[in-house]
């Protein structure tokens, strides 16, 4: 799992399929690009606290 924060604060949960790919933030309807690594911030096992609620992109693809 690939976890990337949108400039506007959400907080986006992506599978490793995402990778390399541009989706639209569900928050602010911008491209995200999906690094191609999971991200260093990404959430251990330890307790989580997050600004904004994790989203799941699951088939919510840019096409920009």
């Amino acid at each position: 799992m690939i976890v990337v924060t949108c400039p506007c604060g959400q907080v986006l949960r992506a599978s490793e399929a995402f990778a390399g790919t541009k989706v639209t933030c569900p928050r602010c309807r911008k491209a995200v690009t999906i690094p191609a690594t999971p991200s260093s911030s990404e959430p251990t096992d330890g307790p989580q606290t997050a600004t904004a609620p994790l989203v799941d992109l699951k088939a919510t693809v840019s096409d920009s």
